[in-house]
């Protein structure tokens, strides 16, 4: 199966001035369509390690090149994200939207359901970086964008695999805490920032969101 790689600034919110930097690696069902996915594989990134010397751990810390590396262990009908925080502080990353409670160096000093902060912002992340891509995948053409449903695509919306490497895991931790109360509470996405299409591909709301994860892994 053919892929578009690539990695995109996503801006959460429009009056914000942060941006989260996803690297993707997305099937494609011919040169200007995604095809269906059977999964998602979703990791969130630690501190940054740079300048230290060694190809290896440098390998490792490029977000395209990890995405790829999760295509070749979750299958190539997978498609990868690897999201990095919005904020550093010096080399310390601070995903404030997803864990309100951080403190400057992003360790979160409690983890709280309210508002489902993580959820809401993860769904609202997928679905703009997936608008962006497909803009890029039609050339920024004005054609209607269409997928194909191949004989590969699968009929039932996908699953989801979690993975946080180090204080992404951070992210993990507060994911898990608002599936704990989901079913007590309900925060819904606005439905004009989410096109309907979208759950083929991702997950379009909270609810979607637990209900698609199948797998959650801790990356050290």
């Amino acid at each position: 199966m053919d892929r578009w790689n690539g990695v995109l600034k996503i801006q959460l919110h429009p009056n914000s001035s942060t941006f989260y930097r996803v690297a993707a690696s997305l099937g494609l069902s011919s040169p200007k369509n995604l095809a269906v996915p059977f999964g998602n594989a979703i990791l969130f990134t630690g501190d940054r390690v740079e300048g230290t010397g060694n190809p290896v751990i440098e390998r490792l810390s490029d977000p395209q090149t990890i995405a790829e590396i999760l295509v070749s262990k979750f299958g190539g009908s997978v498609n990868a994200f690897v999201v990095e925080a919005s904020e550093f502080n010096g080399s310390f990353a601070v995903y404030k939207d997803f864990i309100p409670t951080v403190n400057e160096y992003g360790e979160p000093k409690s983890y709280d359901a309210t508002g489902f902060p993580a959820s809401t912002s993860l769904v609202l992340l997928l679905s703009r970086f997936l608008a962006e891509a497909k803009n890029i995948i039609l050339g920024k053409q004005k054609e209607a964008y269409l997928y194909e449903a191949s004989p590969s695509s699968f009929s039932c919306k996908p699953k989801t695999a979690l993975l946080g490497f180090s204080k992404g895991g951070t992210v993990l931790n507060q994911l898990i805490t608002e599936f704990a109360f989901s079913e007590i509470q309900s925060t819904q996405i606005p439905s004009q920032l989410i096109k309907k299409e979208d759950d083929s591909f991702i997950p379009t709301s909270k609810e979607g969101l637990f209900e698609s994860i199948s797998e959650i892994h801790y990356v050290d």
